[in-house]
């Protein structure tokens, strides 16, 4: 019965196990790589300027703006001038949680049952650049060309969460306890060197200061400060406690874009880049436990002194920064009746990544003082290599008036691989396997609009549908689509000034953390210790890890371009 029970829960958790690393960042050593890394540094959400937002990007087949430059390298020969922009904007990450509440008929929550709304605003530099449009006095063949430098960002990785709620049942130090069985007392108290040994750094951590400590004679068995140990050397939380959880993300993914392109007959226009791409990822969260009742929390040391458990906490702190360099190659072509047609191709970006990661950690008693410990700061590198991207696009114009477009692209995720090194290796054997088994490709269709009630102003709008890459056991893609809706106003002076408006909300969905797993089954009166990472998120006769719900996660983004033509 306890087999079965535990080969269903190991069933249905694949997609859990998988992303126990990404979600959990209080809860690993850490500087391990793993597919969804890959996925993070090779995902797109694409920027540019005011104008190319509002109408959601969809512009392979427009060009003429320097935002567009980054979608098709053939754009900046459409326009017939040179040009200058500038778009400062602002980006704000709105967060909602709520805890999940127990099946067992007590309607009893887990931890972190309380309703929770962030909103974390910062100042962005979505794009800038210049194009110098050369006019070759030719009436066929090569009739002008265009030479161009831009950044635009390619991802913004903003966000910030916040979860709490009162926990009767589990708490983050019983983790820690629980993860430390096994392990010599005496390797984690070696100071730095307990950390080059190959334990995980919180546990080292965590005994350190005291979070965690052995018991009943054992020098390799843990109980958290927040447990009770009975007769019978059950290990079960003593009390209530308060639980607060915090994660912020925030960074950016840059395209430096060098481009050259060609206007052939005012027909067909040709172009390519060389984009170097610079990558800043930052990522801290930390886990709070209080008791409600410090009576509730004795713990008797060895002296026969006893000490009331009052707060603990713990802080993962991460950053990565990257560096690549790719290119890219489009057309765009102009047919009767007002349709133009764009296409491209870029090849992956091999980017060198420098990691750092450290963790600390607090514990006080009532009355005392914080006891501290603080873990050196880790350090590792690697190189990635993102997949190929391949998009198509339509346009129609009516006139002077209406502009209708539509992009596609394409990305297959499967092509991720991390390496050590220019070439492959054994080092990220695991990793880049559970690339090709759980990766696939994804599809992103960009739709735009601008419309001009007069010569002089334009109003935009935009949609973009961005599908997962991911698969589930089944081979099948989850449905995890990302959506954006944007909207814009563009003035055109009769001179060479522009200036142009737009918002965008990007709704990333809902999702679930589990800031850290419940690493005791409890099934039919026994208690079983299991790897906490199989235990992520499940339910078994009770027993639950906490879960935080994010009932939405999306990123607004406020942007104005201005600039000149001449």
């Amino acid at each position: 019965m306890i087999d079965s029970l535990i080969f269903e829960a190991l069933r249905k958790m694949k997609q859990r196990i998988l992303t126990a690393a990404l979600l959990m960042g209080t809860a690993f050593s850490l500087g391990a790589q793993d597919m969804y890394d890959a996925q993070k540094f090779s995902s797109d959400l694409y920027y540019g300027t005011a104008r190319t937002v509002g109408m959601g990007n969809a512009v392979t087949a427009v060009g003429g703006d320097l935002g567009s430059i980054t979608f098709n390298p053939a754009g900046s020969s459409v326009a017939g001038y040179s040009q200058i922009s500038l778009t400062p904007g602002v980006s704000i990450s709105s967060n909602g949680t709520v805890g999940s509440i127990l099946t067992d008929g007590l309607s009893t929550p887990d931890g972190f049952g309380d309703n929770n709304v962030t909103r974390h605003p910062r100042m962005t530099l979505p794009s800038f650049g210049a194009v110098l449009n050369v006019d070759t006095h030719r009436s066929r063949g090569l009739v002008s060309y265009a030479f161009g430098i831009t950044g635009n960002a390619t991802n913004n990785f903003l966000g910030e969460m916040f979860g709490s709620g009162v926990n009767s049942r589990t708490s983050y130090l019983g983790y820690l306890a629980a993860t430390s069985d096994g392990i010599a007392s005496a390797d984690l108290n070696q100071g730095d060197n307990s950390y080059y040994k190959g334990y995980a750094w919180q546990n080292v951590s965590a005994y350190q200061a005291g979070l965690i400590a052995t018991y009943g004679g054992y020098t390799d068995k843990y109980a958290g400060a927040t447990e009770f140990i009975d007769e019978s050397q059950n290990i079960e939380l003593a009390g209530d406690i308060d639980q607060r959880y915090g994660r912020l993300t925030f960074g950016n993914k840059y395209d430096i874009v060098f481009n050259w392109s060609g206007n052939i007959n005012n027909v067909l226009y040709i172009g390519a880049n060389f984009g170097i791409t610079s990558l800043e990822y930052q990522f801290d969260d930390y886990l709070r436990e209080q008791a409600l009742s410090a009576q509730d929390f004795p713990i008797e040391f060895d002296d026969g002194t006893v000490r009331y458990f009052n707060a603990a906490k713990a802080r993962y702190s991460y950053d990565a920064d990257g560096a690549g360099i790719y290119a890219k190659f489009g057309f765009l072509t102009r047919l009767p009746g007002g349709l133009r047609l764009g296409a491209t191709i870029q090849t992956p970006t091999v980017l060198s990544i420098k990691e750092h990661w450290s963790n600390d950690m607090s514990m006080n008693y009532v009355g005392e003082s914080a006891i501290a410990a603080e873990s050196p700061r880790g350090e590792y590198n690697y190189r990635l290599r993102t997949p190929w991207k391949f998009s198509a696009g339509v346009a129609w114009t009516l006139g002077e008036s209406i502009l209708l477009s539509a992009d596609y692209e394409l990305k297959d995720y499967k092509n991720m691989q991390f390496r050590t090194g220019y070439h492959n290796d054994d080092n990220f054997s695991d990793q880049n396997w559970a690339i090709s088994q759980w990766m696939g490709v994804s599809h992103n269709l960009r739709l735009g609009a601008e419309v001009k009630p007069l010569p002089q102003v334009a109003l935009r709008a935009g949609y973009n549908l961005l599908t997962s890459p991911e698969k589930d056991n089944d081979g099948k893609y989850l449905k995890r689509n990302v959506n954006s809706l944007s909207a814009g106003i563009g003035y055109s002076s009769q001179g060479s000034f522009f200036a142009d408006l737009a918002v965008r909300a990007h709704l990333r969905g809902n999702n679930a953390v589990s800031p850290y797993a419940d690493p005791n089954f409890r099934v039919n009166g026994q208690q079983i210790h299991q790897d906490p990472q199989y235990c992520y998120g499940d339910y078994i006769d009770g027993v639950y890890s906490p879960e935080i719900r994010v009932l939405h996660d999306n990123l607004w983004d406020v942007l104005l371009t201005i600039g000149w033509r001449f």
